[in-house]
C-alpha cells in the first residue's frame, strides 16, 4: 500500500509541474529509418558536413547511417574526402596484410581521426575492412596532412624512381611539394611548379604503358599530384573538385557495380551551384552528370548547439526562428518532397557560419536536422562527449 502511494505520489508530482519533466526529456534523435529508406536504392550516396569540418554530432550521426547502408543495403565501398595517394597504399598493404587500424585512421586524416565522436566508425569500418565487406578509397589531390606519412614520405621516392636520369632531381622536388619544405630560398614558384609538371609528366608517360596494379595506382598518383599544381593557377574549388571526380570515376571503373558512400562536406556535395558561389562547379554536379537519380546527397544542420575542432574555440549556432532548421515535423529529416514544399528559405545546413537562402531541394535530396550540434573532441578530452558516439548500429 505505501509503495502505491508513493507512486502516485511521484505521478502527481510529474502531472503537477509538466515543465520539469519536459525538461528532464532529451531532445528527439532524427528517425535514421527513414533516411536510410529514402537511400537504400541508391547507387551513390554522399553524406555532408559543415564545410569548417568541426560538427562532432553530425560526425557520429554520418557513422551511424553510413553502417546502416552498409548492414542493411549493401553499400560496399567508401570514399573520404581524403588524399588518394594514402589510400592506395593502404589497399596495397592490406593486401599484403601489412596494414594496422593505425594506417587507416592516417589515410583517413586527422581532420576526423583522434575524435570521440569518429573513433567509433574508425572501430566499425577498419572490422569491415578486414572482413572483405567493403572497400576504402580517398578522392583529394591535396598534399600535406600530418597524418599523410606515405604522402610525404614515400611517394616521392617511388614517383621518381620512374624517372629516369632525372631521378634524383624529381624525388627533391616531390618531395619539398609533398611535404611543403618551402621558405625564401626555396620558394613554390611558377618555376618550381613548371619543373616539377615536367618532371611527373615524364613519370605519367612512362607509367602508362604498363599493365601492372602497382603501376596503375603509381600512375593515378602522379596524375594527382600534377593537377594539385593547378590549384594555385585558376579556380581552386572547380579544379579540385573536378579532380576528386575523375578520382572518383576511375576508380568507380576498378569495381564496376559498386555501391559506393562519400564522407565528404557538403559543399562538395550539393547538386547545383550555391547562390555564395554561384561560380563553382561541386563534385556532387559532376558526379550527378554520370549517375543522374541514382545518386543521392545528403546535408546535416543543427537547431542550436556549437562546433568546431579540438584544438579550437566553440562557436555557437545561430539559427533564425524562420529558418529551415526550426521546420521540422519531429522526424529530424527533411526528404527532398519536403525541401521542395517549403521553398527558398534561409539555412546554414553548408556551413553554420554563413547561412544563406536557397531552394534546398534543388540542392539536396535530404536533410538530418540535429537537436543539437556539438564540436569534435580529441579522445583524451575531458567533459561530455557528442551524442551518438557508441558504436555504430
Amino acid at each position: 500500500m505505501l509503495k502505491c502511494i508513493g507512486l502516485m505520489a511521484i505521478a502527481l508530482g510529474m502531472l503537477a509541474s509538466p515543465c520539469i519533466a519536459m525538461a528532464a526529456a532529451p531532445p528527439a534523435e532524427p528517425d535514421i529509418d527513414a533516411v536510410i529508406e529514402d537511400l537504400c536504392f541508391k547507387r551513390v550516396v554522399m553524406l555532408g558536413e559543415d564545410s569548417g569540418h568541426g560538427a562532432g554530432a553530425t560526425v557520429a550521426m554520418k557513422g551511424r547511417i553510413m553502417a546502416a547502408l552498409v548492414e542493411r543495403c549493401g553499400f560496399d565501398t567508401i570514399y573520404f574526402e581524403s588524399p588518394v595517394y594514402d589510400f592506395l597504399d593502404f589497399e596495397e598493404r592490406l593486401a599484403a596484410r601489412d596494414a594496422s587500424p593505425a594506417l587507416l585512421g592516417d589515410a583517413v586524416g586527422a581532420i576526423w581521426t583522434g575524435t570521440r565522436e569518429f573513433e567509433p566508425t574508425l572501430r566499425w569500418l577498419w572490422a569491415q575492412v578486414t572482413a572483405g565487406h567493403v572497400r576504402v578509397r580517398g578522392l583529394d589531390i591535396q598534399t600535406g596532412g600530418v597524418t599523410q606519412h606515405f604522402s610525404a614520405n614515400t611517394l616521392p621516392r617511388r614517383l621518381a624512381a620512374h624517372a629516369g636520369a632525372q631521378r634524383d632531381a624529381c624525388e627533391d622536388q616531390l618531395g619539398r611539394l609533398t611535404r611543403w619544405e618551402f621558405d625564401a630560398s626555396n620558394r613554390y614558384d611558377d618555376a618550381f611548379r613548371e619543373r616539377l609538371r615536367r618532371c611527373l609528366t615524364d613519370i605519367e608517360q612512362v607509367l602508362a604503358t604498363s599493365d601492372a596494379e602497382v603501376d596503375r595506382a603509381s600512375h593515378r598518383m602522379a596524375v594527382g599530384l600534377r593537377s594539385s599544381l593547378a590549384l594555385e593557377d585558376g579556380p581552386g574549388f572547380n579544379l579540385r573538385d573536378k579532380a576528386m571526380a575523375q578520382n572518383f570515376m576511375w576508380h568507380h571503373a576498378r569495381t564496376p557495380g559498386e555501391r559506393a558512400i562519400l564522407w565528404t562536406s557538403t559543399r562538395h556535395a550539393v547538386k547545383a551551384t550555391l547562390p555564395d558561389h554561384p561560380e563553382r562547379i561541386s563534385l556532387g554536379m559532376h558526379l550527378q552528370e554520370h549517375f543522374g537519380d541514382l545518386l543521392a546527397s545528403i546535408g546535416f544542420s543543427a537547431k542550436r548547439g556549437e562546433h568546431g575542432r579540438p584544438s579550437r574555440k566553440p562557436v555557437s549556432i545561430a539559427n533564425d526562428a524562420d529558418a529551415l532548421e526550426h521546420r521540422d515535423r519531429g522526424t529530424g529529416y527533411l526528404d527532398r518532397a519536403r525541401l521542395q514544399q517549403i521553398g527558398d528559405i534561409a539555412s546554414s545546413v553548408v556551413a553554420y557560419r554563413q547561412p544563406q537562402h536557397a531552394d534546398w531541394s534543388a540542392l539536396l535530396d535530404g536533410i538530418v536536422l540535429l537537436p543539437v550540434e556539438t564540436p569534435l573532441h580529441a579522445l583524451d578530452a575531458t567533459g561530455p562527449a557528442s551524442p551518438g558516439t557508441s558504436p555504430p548500429m
